[in-house]
């Protein structure tokens, strides 16, 4: 079964992150790629 979800959120400045799964088919999740940039100079 070929699951494709992406989204993109609004820029925010953080010094940390927290990825948080709330829901998820039998309650596995999997997370292929999570990409976080550098603010443009």
């Amino acid at each position: 079964m070929a699951v494709q979800w992406h989204c993109r959120f609004d820029p925010v400045t953080a010094k940390r992150f927290r990825l948080l799964v709330r829901e998820a088919k039998d309650n596995v999740s999997r997370i292929w790629e999570v990409e976080l940039y550098e603010p443009a100079p």
